[in-house]
């Protein structure tokens, strides 16, 4: 599968330099068209149970149309926004975790809710580069970042037109899923531009 990417920067993956992308576009399927799924069981990214839900969807099969070997696994802070707050992120330390979770990986506000999500295929965050960018004024095209609000997190943040933010739960939007290249990867050839994009590789391909 071709996919294009944009790139948002560099980041550090425990002790790895990774590249991040943003889709060029929505996601489609094989025809084109826009695909809309759930964000993620519980609004938690990474619960999900099965290819209704976007996390689950994009860690599975859509993992299985990549190259996984140019890929690393990606941190995603998931924290709760707060668009009326200065700073934004709400900062909770839990009172007490599972067996599961260390206190610097949780907040806590009713159930426990993990603050970090490690895998391939995540969503923008909040403050990413592109996150806000709505490709074409269309309701049908607004997309899920990865961030829940602070002031209630059974919803979850999602662009819409004009590249404003809005809440919702329980409900199915598009979305322009971010990965992580490895740091072995190199530009193959291409000189970035909308009509020839990098085309990446390994060096010894």
């Amino acid at each position: 599968v071709n996919n294009v990417f944009r790139i948002v920067g560099t980041e550090l993956v425990g002790d790895k330099l990774t590249t991040k992308l943003i889709l060029n576009d929505y996601f489609r399927d094989n025809s084109g068209n826009l695909v809309k799924k759930y964000f993620a069981d519980d609004l938690v990214y990474g619960d999900g149970s099965g290819t209704d839900y976007w996390d689950y969807y994009l860690n599975n099969t859509y993992l299985n149309t990549l190259d996984s070997s140019m890929l690393e696994k990606g941190t995603y802070y998931t924290t709760p926004y707060d668009v009326g707050k200065t700073g934004g992120y709400k900062k909770i330390v839990c009172s007490s975790v599972d067996s599961n979770k260390s206190i610097s990986d949780c907040i806590k506000e009713g159930n426990i809710v993990s603050n970090k999500w490690t895998g391939f295929v995540g969503f923008p965050r909040y403050g990413d580069v592109f996150a806000a960018q709505i490709l074409k004024y269309s309701d049908s095209q607004q997309f899920f970042l990865i961030n829940s609000i602070a002031t209630d997190i059974s919803y979850q943040w999602y662009i819409i037109g004009q590249n404003n933010m809005n809440s919702a739960k329980n409900t199915q939007q598009a979305a322009r899923p971010t990965i992580n290249l490895t740091s072995s990867v190199v530009i193959k050839s291409g000189s970035g531009t909308e009509k020839e994009p990098f085309v990446v590789g390994f060096p010894s391909e």
